[in-house]
This record gives C-alpha cells, sequence and structure tokens, in this order.
C-alpha cells in the first residue's frame, strides 16, 4: 500500500476524507505530505501544515475527529512521533 492510501485509509476511520468536501477534511497541497508524516508521526503533520503542503479550514474538528478516533496511537512508527511516557 502506498503511504497516500495508508493515510486516506486511516483518515477514513475518523470519517476525514482526503481532499473532501468538509471543512473538517484536509486538502493536501504537496504530494511529499505523506512521507513526512509517515517520518515524523502527528510533528511530521504538524511541519508539513507550517509548511502549506496540507490545509484544512476546520483544523479545529479535524484534530478533535483524529484524537476520537485514536488515530495517532494506531500510527506510532515515525521516530519523532508523540509518544506519552507513563
Amino acid at each position: 500500500m502506498s503511504p497516500e492510501g495508508f493515510f486516506r485509509e486511516l483518515f477514513a476511520k475518523a470519517e476525514i476524507t482526503i481532499d473532501g468536501d468538509q471543512a473538517w477534511d484536509p486538502q493536501v497541497r504537496d504530494p511529499r505530505v505523506y512521507a513526512r508524516m509517515l517520518r515524523g508521526g502527528t510533528i511530521g503533520f504538524g511541519e508539513a501544515y507550517m509548511e502549506g503542503w496540507i490545509d484544512c479550514e476546520r483544523m479545529d474538528v479535524m484534530v478533535e475527529r483524529a484524537y476520537r478516533a485514536n488515530l495517532p496511537a494506531k500510527c506510532r512508527f515515525g521516530p519523532r512521533s508523540s509518544k506519552r511516557s507513563s
């Protein structure tokens, strides 16, 4: 599966559609975003957002949906993923 396919399936678990038409659906401006998220996890997503590679009209709603669906825990593979220590 491609990195794009992986993230499309992952986000769909939270009813988020990449390049969809809802305000909380992220719009990919640069396809390098997928590799960035694979390498960096949530930090990589944030960096890509800051660089304009991905945009979202209602980022607050998208993030809430992602966390309610526990998406960050389902993709802890990047060296810079946000991991909580207990």
